[in-house]
């Protein structure tokens, strides 16, 4: 029997959503339950189907769906959640317990301090090199851009009102526009849009660890993004003195539409500058594929299974007979998750099914 995943699939047509299938296709060892955006966790616990693990690229919604139902999440699983920003740090701040069943998964080294004393991995997004790879560049030098701009909020986070528009104006440059918005193209198709234009901009004053610019990178794309912002603006080479040293694999700019413009204009009359930066994306990109990165969430997802029967959590038992317990009837026949010191306590009533015995054996296989 493998362990059963419940896995919440949030924007399934963009970004989270399309992570999730990538991560679920490549990890068949699991028995993933795919849930929709507007699924109901409470009604689900009550229905008691099994499981043993749930996990998201979770959106606040679905973080107080887990907070809302605690006894029964705590209970049966380990909720290992994406946390993407101070929003949902503040949220989970305010739960109590939520270290006993809270595991979490950071895609920045930012992210990880902020939730530094927790129980912890570092794992970022991966790309499909052979989906997303160079085929051809535009003969005439274009700027992409490629996220939401139907919101304020979204076109301030990106910079795209500020710095990007403003900065292709000044420099005379068209700017080709994905938009996960209204004018959505669909995510097995946007590899074309990459090929279609010459660099990306994305100068973001907050990032998670963008698909945008793992897959732009992965199509040779140079990107123009700001240092210390996200995983890519942290573990990636874009400085002068990188640019000058022929490592540079991104552009780091400033928030400032003077030094994108700087460097926008650079790439477009500087062929060989443009094409180190697009040479060392491409290297990147490759060594940071899903290939690569699987492994990590493979090692994270057993590190919450054994956590979890590491700290007594519930078991799936029998009911042999009906008994009371703590102001409950558990009536013959049902079937229930009880916790070891109640088994323990009524050994004549609870049976333990074998499902638990089954996971143990399968854990210790894959070691």
């Amino acid at each position: 029997m493998k362990p059963i995943i419940l896995a919440y699939i949030n924007q399934p047509e963009w970004c989270y959503g399309y992570t999730m299938t990538q991560i679920i296709k490549r990890l068949p060892e699991f028995e993933w339950v795919e849930l929709p955006r507007t699924f109901d966790l409470r009604g689900y616990l009550n229905s008691r189907k099994p499981f043993h693990m749930l996990y998201s690229r979770a959106n606040i919604n679905f973080v107080d769906q887990i907070l809302h139902s605690f006894p029964g999440v705590r209970g049966r699983t380990l909720a290992s959640v994406t946390i993407g920003g101070k929003m949902l740090y503040n949220r989970l701040k305010q739960a109590k317990n939520v270290d006993d069943y809270l595991g979490v998964l950071a895609q920045n080294h930012e992210t990880m301090e902020m939730w530094k004393g927790r129980r912890i991995s570092l794992l970022p997004n991966g790309v499909d090199t052979e989906q997303f790879a160079p085929v051809s560049f535009p003969q005439e030098f274009t700027v992409g851009y490629a996220a939401r701009t139907n919101t304020n909020r979204a076109r301030d986070q990106k910079g795209y009102t500020e710095f990007v528009i403003p900065a292709c104006q000044h420099e005379k440059v068209p700017l080709r526009v994905c938009d996960s918005g209204q004018k959505k193209i669909p995510h097995d198709e946007i590899h074309t849009f990459y090929n279609e234009v010459s660099v990306i901009a994305q100068p973001s004053h907050s990032e998670g660890c963008s698909n945008t610019v793992c897959e732009a990178m992965a199509c040779g794309r140079p990107c123009l993004i700001v240092r210390g912002v996200g995983w890519h603006g942290e573990v990636c080479r874009g400085t002068e003195k990188d640019v000058d040293a022929g490592r540079a694999n991104v552009i780091f700019v400033k928030r400032d539409v003077r030094d994108v413009c700087r460097w926008i204009s650079r790439l477009r009359d500087d062929q060989a500058l443009f094409d180190m930066v697009s040479k060392n994306a491409r290297e990147f990109a490759v060594k940071h594929s899903w290939d690569a990165v699987i492994p990590k969430y493979r090692a994270a997802i057993m590190d919450g299974l054994r956590h979890a029967y590491a700290n007594g959590r519930m078991i799936q038992c029998f009911v042999k007979k009906t008994f009371r317990a703590n102001h409950t009837y558990y009536p013959e026949g049902s079937r229930h998750d009880f916790t070891r010191e109640l088994i323990q306590e009524y050994p004549d009533k609870l049976q333990p099914l074998e499902r638990d015995k089954d996971i143990r054996t399968w854990l210790k296989c894959h070691e």
